[in-house]
């Protein structure tokens, strides 16, 4: 008589270990899902910020006659091209 309750229970433990495996793998989904967010949004990197801050000195420098044309369109090919003095 006990024959039909064991088949009950072994039905209730695959459904329970099938039910955590998706559940692990939804709350490793969200991990990673969060950690490439974040990584996206992190704003621009250093070495862009540091070039964008190059070039406004630069045009800053340029539009105060401290250089000339040709000096100034020199640099900005540098730094745009990503030479670093």
């Amino acid at each position: 008589m006990w024959f039909p309750m064991l088949g009950l229970g072994i039905l209730f433990g695959v459904f329970l270990l099938l039910f955590k495996g998706i559940l692990g793998l939804i709350v490793i989904a969200l991990v990673i899902w969060a950690i490439s967010r974040a990584a996206s949004n992190s704003g621009p990197t250093t070495a862009v910020r540091s070039r964008s801050a190059g070039l406004e000195i630069l045009e800053q420098r340029y539009a105060r006659g401290e250089i000339g044309r040709e000096e100034y369109l020199e640099k900005k090919r540098d730094l745009l091209a990503g030479h670093m003095p």
